[in-house]
């Protein structure tokens, strides 16, 4: 090792660690990581080496923060899961002192993250498709939530429902990133709004690509579809259309009594809760791909959703058919 880098490392080791997570930030906004990503991984490193009262490099240990990781999993404000994240992007940090220069090893790189598999996780299922058809029809008919007009979010959750696409992907889109008019259709997400990077390049259902393409006209190019930062507030927006739709489930029952009981939520009828901010992930059967869901021959809903199905809920006009792709939603009560 040159004395040049060992003095560097002498001069690093004796300035303050927050002065290190400034330039660690830096870096990772240097390298093209989105805002949000770099708040996220900031704070967490940030509350870990203030909870820890690291100062400088001399103070760190790894047993202190195994110790304040499992205090704060005692306590509650951690899960196993967020204590792994906070795990994993401080160590990122400190391997980055080594890799910059600044440090001549990572004195965390022994700490292992712990077993998720252990920890109670919501039980999460499929959407059933009435429930979706209703919670379409309810959008359609809705009110704007966050700039996006009901027939808009029609168009929105049946997009997201058959790609998988996450909000800030489908936030990302223009009339150009649909190429509907080819055999088998495509939506492409850039690199720069993909979570991974790289361009994305998704099949489109035939019948949903049929709706797409009837609601694209007159839409403007180079705008995008459904614009603002309604992404970042998707849960609230689904939620409304959820609420909407419960509330048109409960009014179907004429009888009070019957009514009462779906009011106070029964245990046999539970409502699922779409996730836009982990959507499910469909595979594409021929190149293994995220992208169009692929049904179960032997499943209800195989024989879902002709363009004509689609196109009638999308105008208020639609049958008693199932429109719905069954793996878009995380459930949750009711």
């Amino acid at each position: 090792m040159s004395i040049g880098l060992l003095e560097a490392q002498r001069v690093a080791a004796s300035k303050a660690l927050a002065d290190h997570l400034k330039d660690w930030q830096q870096a990772l906004t240097d390298r093209n990581n989105s805002a949000k990503h770099v708040r996220i991984s900031f704070n967490r490193v940030n509350a870990l080496v203030d909870g820890c009262r690291f100062l400088t490099q001399a103070d760190v240990q790894a047993s202190r923060v195994e110790t304040w990781l499992a205090q704060e999993r005692r306590a509650g404000r951690l899960s196993i899961t967020t204590s792994n994240y906070y795990l994993r992007d401080t160590k990122s940090f400190f391997r980055w002192l080594v890799e910059d220069g600044r440090a001549d090893r990572n004195t965390l790189q022994s700490l292992k993250p712990l077993n998720v598999d252990v920890e109670d996780h919501r039980q999460r299922r499929c959407l059933p498709d009435d429930d979706f058809q209703e919670f379409l029809a309810a959008a359609r008919c809705g009110s704007t939530i966050h700039r996006i007009a009901g027939p808009d979010r029609l168009m929105l959750y049946s997009v997201a429902g058959w790609t998988g696409l996450r909000a800030q992907e489908l936030a990302s889109l223009q009339p150009e990133s649909f190429n509907l008019d080819v055999p088998e259709a495509t939506v492409t997400v850039r690199a720069s709004y993909s979570k991974h990077k790289k361009e994305d390049v998704l099949p489109v259902r035939a019948d949903l690509a049929d709706v797409v393409r009837d609601w694209l006209r007159g839409k403007p190019a180079g705008q995008r579809l459904w614009p603002g930062g309604w992404w970042n507030k998707a849960a609230e927006m689904v939620r409304a259309d959820l609420a909407a739709a419960k509330q048109t489930w409960i009014a179907a029952v004429p009888d009070p009594v019957h009514r009462r009981q779906r009011e106070i939520r029964l245990p046999g009828r539970r409502r699922p809760l779409l996730r836009f901010s982990q959507p499910s992930r469909a595979v594409h059967p021929r190149d293994g791909k995220r992208g169009s869901v692929v049904e179960d021959p032997a499943s209800p809903g195989a024989a879902f959703a002709g363009r004509d199905d689609l196109e009638a809920l999308r105008t208020g006009a639609a049958g008693g058919r199932s429109l719905c792709p069954r793996r878009l939603a995380r459930s949750a009560g009711r």
